[in-house]
């Protein structure tokens, strides 16, 4: 079996030459993997910490896996090791937060071929019965154990091995009190990407700049990083999606898991979905947030006056603990605690 290649941070330690890898794809994932790490490090249980070369393709430096990848290393502040072919051979486990790329897939199958405990960490909102989206991912169905992030994530897997143990960067946002009133700004999250929906984009985009225009809500647009289109240069921002949640008072969104931050942090969420998402984590706000399907009803909730961050959160508490793990402690212990106990 063809195994992509990974590059391995250096300086891991242990008191056994094997280890249990977790592999990051993108840099968003070693808020995940590096706390599960040390809480393993605590349990007398190395770790290593494995980055997904990009596959070689032509062009592939303008890919945008190939960007994610950079970006992942320099998170990491370049201890990394060169490109190598995985050692499965070393593993005790392998943990991943997604199963279903080329990247990661032939790990797992090659992890289970030697008998290793795999693991998936649900990364976050998830389209698990592959609802959107021209090909069947099967999600988080090739590993041996999900760690779901909540109720809602773990009922789709109730066929095999599953233990909730939430997300570990929306925990730690949520440990954070918020208060204040944000000045009336509406992020904007633009996320068509890998093939899924891309056709609504554009439409999309014009519903949400005349609910703007209408409201007199002053707006700007976060591209999704592996998002192929362009916006207009003036309407989009250079800040990841993340950092504009801190200073504006409406994030307006499809699916996405920045809803869930929106909504951690107390910012009011308008989910806009016009263009018919059949997935059905957001369908149901519980109170939390506003569905809206067309240009007039986004306008709508546009021109109500700004809430308190304390208040959205409140709101939001039913809907966010539904889905989310958020009380019990660090979701990093948690996971770990999952992982020693596949390798009694």
């Amino acid at each position: 079996m063809a195994l992509p290649l990974v590059r391995r941070a250096t300086g891991a330690s242990g008191r056994s030459s094997r280890f249990v890898a977790l592999i990051a794809q993108a840099a968003y994932h070693l808020d995940e993997l590096v706390p599960l790490g040390v809480a393993l490090e605590r349990r007398g249980v190395r770790s290593e910490l494995w980055v997904t070369e990009p596959l070689r393709t032509r062009g592939g430096r303008l890919r945008p896996v190939v960007r994610r990848q950079r970006a992942t290393i320099e998170r990491i502040d370049g201890a990394i090791g060169p490109a190598e072919s995985p050692p499965i051979a070393s593993c005790s486990a392998v943990v991943v937060m997604n199963d279903w790329s080329a990247l990661t897939r032939p790990i797992v199958r090659a992890a289970q071929a030697a008998g290793t405990p795999t693991f998936g960490w649900v990364e976050g909102a998830q389209d698990f019965t592959d609802a959107e989206g021209p090909v069947r991912r099967h999600p988080y169905r090739s590993v041996d154990h999900v760690l779901a992030l909540g109720d809602d994530s773990a009922q789709y897997f109730q066929d095999r091995a599953v233990t909730i143990v939430g997300g570990r960067r929306l925990w730690a946002i949520w440990q954070t009190s918020v208060r204040g009133i944000p000045d009336r700004l509406a992020a904007v999250n633009s996320n068509f990407t890998y093939r899924v929906l891309e056709e609504a984009r554009r439409p999309w985009l014009r519903s949400v700049h005349q609910a703007c225009a209408r409201a007199n809500m002053p707006s700007v647009v976060s591209q999704h990083p592996a998002e192929q289109a362009l916006v207009r240069p003036r309407r989009t921002s250079r800040e990841p999606v993340a950092d504009l949640l801190t200073t504006h008072s409406v994030l307006i969104s499809r699916f996405s898991t920045v809803c869930f931050e929106a909504l951690v942090r107390g910012v009011t969420l308008a989910y806009h979905n016009p263009h018919g998402e059949r997935m059905g984590t957001f369908v149901d706000p519980r109170g939390g947030f506003s569905v809206t399907s067309d240009t007039d009803e986004l306008a709508s909730v546009l021109s109500n006056p700004a809430r308190p961050r304390a208040e959205v959160r409140r709101l939001a508490e039913p809907f966010l603990r539904q889905h989310l793990r958020l009380d019990g402690g660090d979701p990093a212990e948690r996971a770990a605690n999952a992982v020693v106990e596949a390798l009694r």
